[in-house]
């Protein structure tokens, strides 16, 4: 098996709670999802294995999408042992909904309680929850805008990070809508960078942005420590790059480089490095 470490149940549950989502079907088991862009299948994997290689992979081949379902009970027992107690957003609602389904459907034959962690949430980003939140929603770019004399426009080079969540999630409970706003403002916090909303097809959405140096800076001193794992790794391997040749004030003078950087990111990604 892909062996995790503690930290790592808290990358996990960033994934999830990126690019997750439960199912409740009548008459059936919950079906626990984490849905991918189908260059990660081998990440994929390491995530079917790390959850004890129950499931199975679903391809959707007109959105490029990968689907990893588990519905078996044995497989959700271990998805809710590895996540329960580090989810930060308002999925751990649906997520406690899985654990009172199992713990019922349980209890009669093998007594399996988990308690449900809810009013304790630790917000504290010191940790790999980040890491598997950005894997799964966060993106990285290269800006290089040419110079045009006739226009007085210069030559400009620059690093972005984005983030993009919903500003609230429809749990199917009674209506209502809980707010990102908590873990929204405790990312800003972290990196020191801004914090959007804006409105796109009649729904608003947060925007974490990240572009300043300092800003970047933040966000490589985290990263680095707390490493990403899907393709997005070496996305952001490039976008390193060039922050660091912009804070070591060279790229003016690697232009080359800074191009084909970032010409080979994200859509034309299609290996990974792990």
């Amino acid at each position: 098996m892909y062996k995790f470490d503690n930290t790592m149940n808290s990358y996990l549950a960033g994934v999830f709670e990126a690019d997750g989502h439960i199912d409740f079907i009548k008459n059936k088991n919950p079906r626990f999802c984490i849905t991918t862009h189908e260059k990660n299948k081998g990440w994929l994997l390491k995530v079917k294995n790390t959850f004890g290689n129950y499931g199975f992979i679903r391809v959707k081949k007109r959105e490029r999408a990968l689907v990893l379902t588990i519905s078996n009970k044995a497989g959700l027992k271990l998805v809710i042992s590895l996540l329960n107690g580090h989810l930060k957003t308002p999925k751990i609602i649906v997520f406690n909904k899985l654990i009172s389904w199992m713990n019922e459907a349980q209890s009669e034959n093998s007594q399996y309680v988990q308690q449900i962690k809810y009013y304790d949430i630790d917000y504290n980003l010191e940790n790999s929850w980040l890491s598997g939140f950005i894997d799964g929603d966060g993106g990285f770019y290269v800006r290089y805008t040419k110079g045009k004399a006739s226009q007085n426009r210069k030559e400009r080079i620059g690093c972005r990070m984005t983030l993009y969540q919903r500003v609230s999630l429809n749990c199917g409970t009674s209506g209502v809508t809980p707010s990102y706003d908590k873990i929204m403002g405790c990312i800003k916090e972290k990196l020191n960078c801004k914090l959007y909303k804006i409105e796109k097809n009649s729904r608003f959405y947060y925007i974490i942005s990240c572009s300043s140096m300092l800003e970047v800076t933040n966000l490589v001193e985290y990263l680095d420590s707390y490493k990403l794992k899907s393709s997005k790794y070496l996305d952001y391997c490039d976008f390193k790059e060039v922050h660091l040749m912009l804070k070591s004030k060279i790229a003016y003078e690697n232009v080359t480089l800074v191009k084909l950087l970032k010409l080979r990111m994200n859509n034309l990604r299609n290996y990974v490095s792990q």
